[in-house]
């Protein structure tokens, strides 16, 4: 159930005609993302139809609406290697701006006036570019993920930029697709920027990122997977957890049931997850809201790329970033491959976005009340921040810690680093 999956840059490179090249080329490094008509124009729809089937490109739900991005094995068909590809929230904050800047009329200047020269070497990595708009020249930058840019963001920029906006009579521009976020801060810094709200809708889309579950039709209850003597069988086998071949054998109804209250719990479902735990999809789960997303599990493997239907419980869980979605998607498969019941009274989820050091992912209760620490690592630690993460769990006398990671490479890697009395338990936890 846990096994690795093979990189795409062991499979055959995908055939592609010289003017197909072109056109992916262009995707990633200019436009970012398609739209549908784009893709349609560029590919035809039969042609389109079939880079989706083959995977060299992939559909991912917007606030825009639907966008596709060159995949892996689009990469490895374009320029030779899927690795080292630029984030996939890169790649749509560009074809957000793009897509924001025709709406409005708006162009990058051809060349970089004297009035600008010298910023990139000033503040090199900010990713603003010279814009001619109804403002003006201005410093252009957009920002789709994560709902725009933060009041924190804003306020680390103009720290960083005001004083040399000022003495340069710069103006600073910001597209935003939030009406209202950051609003109040960049009026205090309306001196040296503007953040201006658009948000294109892609071909009439009405879906955004995160939509309604409809439900299925009203089928006759299937009944259960799995039959009292087939999960005995697989009980034998010992690879399944017992709650799961317990909830298998259960009605569609009562699968249902125990899914919703998953949902609760970890606040966030994949659809192989669904699947392999309740012997459900994400259509089961009425009441919630669903996302077509590509993620990439492990922060190091840029290659491998997973597009699946994630679920989430509600509205705020649904602000969070691929990033973040992520993470949780990883805790709640150590909670299934523990084979913990959802309880929210003994699996106590922090919820957070920023990293502590000194708290754990996740508090797990035992029946004879033993505290475990619960962490998932998806590659965004390096080795000094493992060992303090580990010390400061060590010195809150956590009975048990579980650290689970999506990479085997990195299970042998941690496996042959972490000194012995910081020894966690360590799992390869997959949750695609």
């Amino acid at each position: 159930m846990t096994r690795e999956k093979r990189p795409p840059n062991r499979q055959p490179v995908p055939l592609i005609t010289p003017g197909e090249k072109q056109h992916l080329t262009k995707l990633y490094m200019e436009a970012g993302a398609w739209t549908y008509s784009e893709a349609v124009s560029f590919l035809g729809e039969s042609r389109f139809r079939e880079m989706l089937q083959d995977r060299l490109l992939g559909r991912q739900d917007t606030e825009m609406g639907p966008v596709y991005h060159l995949l892996a094995r689009g990469r490895l068909a374009a320029f030779g290697t899927a690795d080292e590809a630029a984030s996939l929230t890169t790649q749509l904050d560009l074809a957000y701006l793009r897509l924001s800047m025709a709406e409005r009329g708006w162009r990058f200047a051809d060349k970089t006036s004297p009035f600008y020269q010298g910023f990139d070497k000033l503040f090199p990595g900010l990713n603003f570019r010279e814009a001619e708009t109804e403002l003006g020249r201005v410093l252009l930058a957009g920002k789709l993920s994560g709902g725009g840019y933060s009041v924190d963001g804003i306020e680390r920029l103009m720290r960083q930029v005001k004083s040399t906006a000022l003495s340069r009579n710069l103006l600073f521009v910001i597209l935003t697709p939030h009406a209202r976020r950051g609003q109040q801060r960049a009026q205090v810094h309306s001196s040296a920027l503007r953040l201006i709200h658009h948000l294109p809708r892609v071909d009439g889309s009405k879906f955004t990122r995160f939509n309604p579950v409809s439900g299925h039709k009203k089928d006759p209850d299937p009944g259960p997977i799995l039959t009292p003597a087939g999960a005995q069988k697989q009980r034998e086998r010992g690879v399944i957890p017992d709650l799961t071949l317990d909830i298998l054998q259960l009605s569609r109804k009562d699968r249902i049931e125990h899914a919703q209250a998953a949902i609760e719990v970890d606040q966030v479902l994949a659809e192989a997850q669904l699947a392999r735990y309740y012997g459900l999809s994400p259509a089961d789960l009425t009441g919630r809201l669903v996302t077509q997303a590509i993620l990439r599990p492990s922060k190091n493997r840029s290659a491998h790329e997973v597009q699946q239907r994630v679920v989430v419980a509600d509205r705020q869980v649904a602000r969070l970033d691929d990033s973040n979605l992520n993470h949780r998607l990883t805790t709640a498969q150590m909670r299934l491959d523990l084979g913990i019941k959802a309880d929210p009274e003994r699996w106590h989820v922090e919820q957070r976005n920023a990293l502590k050091l000194e708290v754990p992912d996740t508090i797990y209760i035992t029946g004879d009340g033993e505290r475990w620490a619960i962490e998932a690592d998806t590659g965004q630690y390096n080795m000094p921040t493992i060992l303090r993460k580990l010390q400061a769990f060590k010195d809150q006398e956590y009975a048990e810690i579980i650290w689970g990671t999506p990479s085997s490479v990195r299970v042998k890697n941690l496996t042959q680093k972490i000194a012995h009395d910081l020894r966690p338990t360590l799992k390869l936890t997959q949750w695609w």
